[in-house]
């Protein structure tokens, strides 16, 4: 679990980061900020095999899970 070109401490701390910032704009219903940053880091984990080190990680990350999140919270709204 490391994105190209930034070790595997440095991709986790900037995962942390990242879903720190992007949780608290999707909380939602029954879903508890602890959950849904669960659900970050699921997605955020997944989402490195896509990376291509084009963008920062930063960046790919922060609108990879911004994109996600909305999908997730539209789908399990209702």
């Amino acid at each position: 679990m490391q994105a190209p070109g930034y070790s595997e401490s440095e991709t986790l701390e900037i995962i942390q980061e990242v879903s720190k910032r992007q949780v608290r704009k999707y909380k939602f219903a029954y879903y508890e900020y602890e959950d849904l940053m669960q659900e970050a880091f699921i997605i955020s984990v997944s989402a490195l095999a896509k990376y291509d080190g084009r963008v920062p990680l930063e960046n790919f990350l922060s609108k990879h899970l911004s994109n996600r999140l909305k999908n997730f919270k539209r789908d399990n709204y209702y």
